[in-house]
């Protein structure tokens, strides 16, 4: 603004200059314009001249304004064209001072040009230097973000397995479990046939659905005196079709006897063992398949002493009490991990 400033002052000056240059002109023009008309009006006049013929007062006035506006026409040409003269005069007299002034104006302009020049660069600058820092904020903003995000998603993660692992822990804690457990031997009425017993239990804490229970029996191969010698394999597989649609509550239990029936004389050889095993199949409440493996041994040593095997009772009698059971240690297992690809009814590896 001050640079504004003196360049106008400047300006105004040089301006006031030329201005009283060319008055000064135009007072001198008139001062000769005065001169002569004054030596014009002291002429001698001629005595001798014929007498010239007057006009009315009229008619000298209007002529004498007409002169004037005539005279005055050139006269203001004459004063414009002599003011321009001394105006150019003066330039050329005074030359070095208007290129002084000239170089001053252009030296003025080249600085403020320079100055707007340096502050546009500066704000070039500056607005980068903005536009940088507004992109490494973008940049970090993207980068917290993402971070975020990532944080989000790890969360609903971990929600996730929250909630599948509250859920399979209910299932696990609510669903139907069976249990089978050994109900002793017994002799079927008027046979001379014996029947292995089982009872199966919810120890779960939902109804367990379309319970199917399949019992068999049969009777060591040789003497199992020794435990290594005990039999390893246990088929519970069948050619029919096994379904059933029974409903065990939780606390509930149901009985059942075995599809084989030895004769009772095989259990009166000794350090045999008679196996009560099978596969009880049932849905656990959430729509899954499950299933239970057992295998009860009871050893022909335990036999009721003193039994008549003549004649076939009238009445169903114990042979092996349920008490002189044994869970076998192989054929007790329960369904695998949903992982785990295996028939429940094939024998035990």
């Amino acid at each position: 603004m001050a640079l504004l400033r003196g360049i106008v002052l400047v300006a105004v000056f040089v301006l006031a200059t030329l201005g009283a240059i060319a008055q000064a002109g135009s007072a001198s023009s008139n001062d000769s314009q005065e001169h002569g008309a004054a030596q014009g009006q002291k002429a001698p006049t001629n005595e001798n001249a014929p007498p010239q013929a007057t006009t009315s007062p009229v008619s000298q006035t209007n002529a004498g304004e007409g002169d004037k506006e005539v005279e005055k026409a050139p006269d203001k040409i004459d004063q414009f064209g002599n003011a321009s003269l001394r105006v150019i005069e003066f330039i050329d007299a005074h030359e070095g001072f208007f290129l002084v002034v000239f170089t001053a104006l252009l030296a003025v302009f080249t600085y403020m040009l320079r100055t707007s020049t340096d502050r546009l660069w500066k704000a070039g600058e500056e607005q980068k230097a903005i536009s940088k820092k507004l992109a490494d904020t973008a940049e970090r903003q993207m980068l917290i973000t993402g971070r975020q995000t990532d944080i989000i998603e790890k969360q609903h993660a971990i929600v996730r397995l929250q909630f599948i692992s509250a859920r399979d822990t209910a299932k696990k804690e609510l669903r139907a479990y069976l249990t089978v457990e050994p109900d002793g031997i017994n002799q079927l009425i008027g046979r001379m046939e014996v029947i292995g017993q089982v009872r199966l239990r919810n120890v779960g804490r939902l109804p367990a659905r379309n319970v199917t229970l399949i019992v068999k029996m049969k009777l060591s191969a040789l003497s199992e005196e020794d435990p290594r010698n005990r039999t390893k394999d246990f088929d519970a597989s069948e050619d029919r079709t096994t379904y059933s649609d029974r409903v065990v509550n939780p606390g509930g239990d149901m009985l059942q006897g075995s599809e084989d029936n030895p004769p009772i004389a095989a259990l009166a050889v000794e350090h045999y063992n008679m196996y009560v095993f099978g596969i009880a199949k049932y849905d656990n409440g959430y729509g899954d398949a499950c299933w239970t493996r057992f295998c009860h041994r009871y050893s022909t040593d335990g036999r009721l002493k003193g039994l008549e095997m003549i004649d076939p009772p009238n009445a169903t009698r114990s042979v092996i009490g349920r008490e002189k059971a044994r869970y076998h240690n192989y054929g007790n297992s329960a369904e695998p991990s949903e992982s785990a690809d295996l028939d429940p009814c094939q024998p035990s590896a």
